[in-house]
């Protein structure tokens, strides 16, 4: 589906603030994580609480991911998701009691029954049989399991008195060291970039009745300008420069994403 002169235009301003932005994150994130690998050893030292976020987290990018290249043919971050999820499922069934244990040893048999599933939708779209490969991420195999995952997951949080798969809250970012508010705005502008992604693409694809993929953007632009407006407050001069021209860039991605998604519910496509 081509897309009118608007969007393309809003593709090329899009494009270039992005990778301006990456860059400028990729320079803070030598101070957290040096390679791929530190990032997943990371995993280790999370809290049993901790890598239940990081799970649902990883799950929902693994559903996004596959939806996107069924519709789109245009796969990405799904193995590297992947394998942070299976890690993290790895050392969750090693902690806690028997009850979490057996919590997150129903979470990994759902896991591996959704990540069949996917590998199938995307082999199918690969083949070219995009309608099959959408029907079976809407099939009710797959739906169900996503059910059994969210349930494992919600008892989970309702046994530590969290009644949904948010651990954290606003207030809470306030005792995040300056490491971990670069790790948590660099993961709030990728699911940011996603959620603009999935609308603009895969919206006008989809079934009338499906749910817009655009639903959590409102939230994590909230989560991602308080993140940044304390991590301005806090570091050294340098730290504080490089975080604020984060803010002030991230202030132009949003009037830009913005103006799409007034484009994509215009229905400005061709």
């Amino acid at each position: 589906m081509a897309l009118n002169l608007r969007l393309l235009k809003f593709k090329e301003n899009f494009n270039f603030k992005v990778i301006k932005l990456a860059v400028i994150m990729s320079f803070i994130m030598i101070t957290a994580f040096s390679t791929y690998a530190d990032e997943l050893k990371s995993l280790e030292n999370q809290t049993l609480q901790e890598l239940a976020t990081i799970i649902r987290q990883k799950d929902e990018a693994l559903t996004r991911a596959v939806n996107y290249y069924v519709h789109l043919s245009a796969m990405s971050g799904y193995e590297k998701n992947l394998t942070f999820l299976e890690k993290a499922l790895e050392l969750a069934t090693s902690k806690g009691d028997s009850k979490d244990k057996s919590i997150f040893k129903q979470v990994d048999i759902a896991n591996q029954v959704l990540a069949k599933i996917e590998d199938k939708a995307v082999a199918l779209a690969k083949e070219g049989k995009q309608k099959e490969a959408i029907q079976l991420m809407e099939g009710i195999e797959y739906q169900e399991s996503k059910k059994k995952y969210s349930e494992a997951l919600d008892s989970f949080y309702k046994k530590y008195g969290v009644d949904t798969g948010e651990t954290e809250s606003l207030t809470s970012l306030e005792n995040k060291t300056l490491k971990e508010l670069a790790v948590f705005i660099r993961q709030k502008d990728l699911e940011l970039t996603q959620a603009v992604k999935d609308y603009i693409y895969v919206s006008p694809t989809a079934n009338d009745d499906q749910v817009s993929p655009i639903s959590d953007y409102e939230k994590n632009l909230e989560w991602l300008e308080k993140a940044t407006e304390l991590a301005v407050s806090k570091g050294d001069s340098a730290d504080k420069a490089i975080f604020k021209q984060i803010e002030d860039e991230n202030n132009i991605l949003a009037a830009i994403e913005e103006k799409a998604i007034a484009l994509a519910k215009a229905g400005s496509f061709i």
